[in-house]
């Protein structure tokens, strides 16, 4: 379920149903907004806007403003010389009043019938000590201790109904229309703000994965980014600022319904770029390129990367040069040294010419002089070079006398010696080579020592155990034409089996213990592979029948002509047909095929075994290693083994593959295209 839920969230379409629902949120309240103002003709907005704060008319800064307007300009009338445009003196006619001096001296009054304290009715203030000290009605207390003027008078000021003008008449007009459009504007504003914060946790998510994908905008650099959405928010609040002229009660039906519509196309489309641009920082910060993708982290990262490179260049100019990496190593430091000087040398040589050549020409009174100089400079680098080539030459004739001795050793002749001179720096690796060379030597020795003993062991017991073996199948042989009971027949065709696999197992021993020691007799002629392989097939027809597997032949049109021993040959290749029907599986098939190509004849046995081959191919030819590790089934183990060594001695390969429950074994023969078989027996 969290999963179906992430993917839905995810996905594009749902980003884009997000997205477009903040921009009509955003549309919706610039439309509303409009419509407000064209229905009310009031430019301003500020006044409008304060009714939601406000519980009345006389808590509004205009209200303030006009109070202490009232006040300034009642206080400068009672002076002399006081003059003002009729528009305020028409506004002032409006107020009642009484204006006295410290000692209570009526200065000014609005109607003489009244004294000063008679004019403390409905909206008033009382302005005393330089301050307004007491309001009365409804004006706000918040004006106490307001307006720090002129402390030299008092006055009681009245404000009537018909002194607030407009803004009292708007203010109870627009104030529950003002309420319900905030009340709606909250509401998409909550909207909005779900929208934008699903659009910041989902931006750069996909469904499949929790990796943060950023797309190609986000490679442009943080500070352009940073820029446009600061201009984007300036010609935002531009917008707003010339609204209140855009729908002034000036402007006409037509006039204000094609101005809404370029205000909100104009909105829509910077509010569209922005959320884009935050966005793509949004997706910056959570892929932590905030930093990185800005110009200054990327001059940083090139400037770092300067000097790293800088500081590697010269630590491995530093390392070059005096050779540190190698001084260990005689040759490599001998042969460093010799390069360092002559550069060194011939440095410091060309700078001297360099100056001969100039002061030969600058001071002309000494110009053979430096001429001289600058011919012995050169001599002296010729006599450098040739020295240089000298060593070098040497050291090279020496790498190359050992690269021949690595050569030769690596192809097998391990008593080869380089014959480098006594005191040559490379003397030293070339014994050392010398002696793993001896080393290996010494240990091929013994191991084919031990090859030789265990051979011999193998032969010599073999031997040793035919005769016994023989007189025991004979004695059985005999045991079988004496008369006995039933009990008795059995044990002793018991013992003749046991016999005569002991018998097997011996003659295995003993053949394979011959072919690996060299001393077997060979008989190597050129024979036909295709017909070889059938008349064993032919041989082993009964074996084939008795068990459950089916054979598929497919042998190359005789003749086939390898050379080899035909009867090792034909031995090797029963050894391995008779493992196919033992460890086939019941029913399944066993492939021989026999390919002729230009170059060899290559015959393979194929089966799909019945058990698990949980062994390589290299352990599976080892001597008395059986694929049977119950040794549920007869053998001795050591078919694989007669077959390879009899296939080699041959002048064959033979190689075994597996391929999960597929046993493969194959014989490669050179082909003899030209040979000619002369007789059927050369054939066998």
């Amino acid at each position: 379920m969290a999963t179906k839920l992430k993917n839905i969230s995810r996905n594009r379409l749902t980003k884009i149903i997000a997205f477009a629902l903040s921009m009509l949120m955003v549309w919706l309240a610039i439309n509303d907004l409009g419509d407000f103002l064209f229905k009310n003709k009031s430019g301003d907005i500020s006044l409008i806007f304060e009714s939601l704060f406000a519980d009345s008319y006389y808590e509004t800064s205009r209200a303030h403003s006009r109070i202490h307007n009232g006040t300034y300009y009642v206080l400068e009338r009672a002076s002399d010389g006081f003059s003002a445009s009729p528009y305020l003196i028409k506004q002032l006619d409006l107020l009642e009043f009484a204006v006295t001096d410290e000692e209570g001296n009526t200065m000014l009054t609005s109607d003489s019938k009244y004294n000063i304290d008679q004019f403390r009715k409905g909206n008033y203030i009382v302005y005393s000590n330089g301050t307004i000290t007491e309001v009365g009605g409804d004006i706000s207390e918040s004006l106490i201790g307001a307006f720090n003027y002129r402390a030299d008078r008092k006055a009681v000021i009245s404000f009537p109904d018909e002194y607030w003008g407009e803004g009292f008449e708007n203010y109870n007009e627009n104030r529950d229309a003002v309420r319900n459009l905030a009340s709606v504007e909250f509401n998409r504003l909550i909207v909005f703000l779900v929208c934008v914060i699903y659009l910041i946790m989902v931006s750069g998510r996909k469904p499949e994965d929790n990796l943060v994908h950023t797309i190609f905008p986000d490679n442009i650099w943080t500070e352009v980014h940073l820029f446009g959405l600061i201009f984007l928010v300036s010609m935002a609040f531009i917008a707003m600022s010339e609204m209140s002229y855009a729908y002034s009660p000036y402007v006409v039906k037509s006039s204000y319904n094609f101005g809404k519509f370029l205000i909100c196309i104009a909105a829509e489309g910077i509010y569209a770029l922005a959320m884009w641009i935050f966005l793509s920082l949004v997706r910056k910060i959570k892929a932590r390129t905030l930093i990185k993708g800005t110009c200054l982290g990327w001059l940083w990262h090139k400037i770092k990367a300067f000097f790293k490179a800088v500081s590697a260049f010269c630590g491995e100019f530093i390392r070059n040069f005096t050779g540190v990496e190698f001084k260990d190593v005689h040759f490599a430091a001998g042969f460093h040294k010799i390069q360092v000087r002559f550069v060194a040398i011939s440095v410091l040589l060309f700078v001297a010419l360099c100056f001969s050549a100039f002061f030969a020409l600058a001071i002309w009174n000494m110009q053979f002089f430096w001429i001289l100089i600058c011919i012995s400079i050169i001599i002296l680098e010729c006599v450098l070079i040739w020295h240089y080539i000298k060593k070098t030459t040497r050291y090279s004739q020496s790498m190359a006398r050992l690269l021949v001795q690595i050569d030769k050793v690596s192809s097998g002749d391990l008593d080869y010696y380089a014959g480098i001179d006594d005191g040559d720096p490379l003397v030293d690796s070339s014994d050392k080579l010398a002696n793993i060379s001896e080393g290996l030597s010494e240990a091929l020795e013994e191991q084919m020592k031990g090859e030789r003993m265990k051979v011999e062991l193998i032969t010599n017991v073999s031997h040793d155990l035919k005769t016994p073996l023989t007189s025991i199948i004979s004695y059985i042989d005999l045991l079988k034409k004496e008369e006995m009971n039933d009990v008795a027949k059995d044990y002793v065709g018991i013992l003749a089996q046991k016999a005569d696999r002991l018998k097997g197992i011996v003659s295995d021993l003993f053949d394979l213990a011959k072919t690996n020691s060299g001393n077997a007799q060979l008989d190597i002629k050129p024979l036909d592979f295709t017909k070889l392989t059938n008349q064993l097939l032919a041989d082993m027809e009964d074996k084939i029948k008795a068990s459950d597997a089916k054979l598929k032949i497919n042998l190359a049109p005789s003749p086939v002509v390898i050379r080899a021993d035909g009867k090792k040959l034909s031995r090797a290749l029963q050894n391995v047909v008779d493992n196919a029907l033992k460890y086939s599986l019941a029913g399944s098939r066993i492939y021989i095929d026999l390919v002729k190509t230009e170059e060899n004849a290559v015959l393979s046995v194929k089966n799909t075994s019945a058990f698990e081959m949980d062994f390589t191919a290299d352990e599976i030819m080892q001597r008395f290693v059986r694929g049977d590790k119950n040794r549920s089934t007869e053998g001795t183990g050591l078919g694989l083994s007669i077959a390879q060594s009899f296939t080699q001695v041959s002048g064959g390969s033979f190689d075994v593959a597996i391929d999960g429950d597929q046993f493969k074994t194959v014989f490669t023969f050179p082909v003899y295209a030209d040979e000619v078989i002369t007789s059927s027996e050369e054939i066998k």
